[in-house]
């Protein structure tokens, strides 16, 4: 059986590295794109800011170059600062937009006609609970995250009837860098090592059937 192939973008650090890992201990390809090299080993890296449209293309043409045929792309690539709509610096909006949507939508554009072509696929977008809610000091990160959802559901409805799947994650809060400084225990945060397994046994059910929009909160709530 020949390996996975598997592109993880923002993949160098926190959820995207977590993703990458758990795929290459099921001993597939794996090539992730970033701004900086990872710490780790494994995978094939791409230097990218996915704030730039011809990186996040380029990107994507240079994962498709390493990897030929690709059967998962996990859309990771993400930026957070908090703000208000109204007091934020308009560049707040822009940055959001580019690296949480525009990112995914380049990436989509490039990858998933390989997939469609082939008839198979699974896209992963790696949106937010703030894809649904609203949270105060969300600002242009909340409006991002609900682009991205309408995203992946738009990319759901046109790749279903070519076997691509294309599965919508909203996790709550993740122990990552974004929450460096928080005065709040380690129990309070979901670990990446669960948004990863949850996304291998996502992949693992069969081509018949695909989670479309799956919620992963702390077990105590919303921070």
């Amino acid at each position: 059986m020949s390996k996975l192939k598997v592109y993880v973008t923002g993949g160098s650090r926190g959820i995207g590295a977590a993703i990458a890992q758990r795929f290459l201990a099921a001993e597939a390809e794996v090539v992730i794109s970033s701004r900086n090299a990872p710490s780790w080993e494994g995978a094939h890296w791409i230097q990218a800011d996915l704030g730039l449209k011809s990186d996040a293309i380029q990107a994507a043409n240079k994962a498709k170059e390493i990897l030929g045929e690709i059967d998962v792309l996990v859309n990771n690539g993400g930026l957070f600062l908090p703000g208000t709509i109204t007091e934020e610096n308009d560049k707040v909006f822009e940055a959001m937009m580019q690296v949480n949507v525009a990112s995914a939508y380049h990436t989509s554009r490039v990858i998933v006609p390989l997939m469609k072509e082939r008839k198979s696929g699974h896209v992963f977008n790696m949106c937010s609970i703030a894809s649904e809610t609203a949270y105060a000091a969300g600002g242009s990160y909340t409006i991002a995250k609900h682009a991205l959802l309408g995203l992946g559901k738009v990319l759901r409805e046109e790749c279903k009837t070519f076997g691509v799947r294309v599965t919508n994650v909203m996790p709550g809060a993740v122990l990552t860098d974004s929450w460096a400084g928080v005065d709040l225990p380690e129990s309070r945060f979901i670990p990446v090592e669960d948004i990863a397994e949850t996304i291998w046994n996502c992949h693992q059910l069969s081509r018949r059937s695909v989670i479309e929009e799956l919620v992963i909160r702390p077990q105590l709530g919303d921070i």
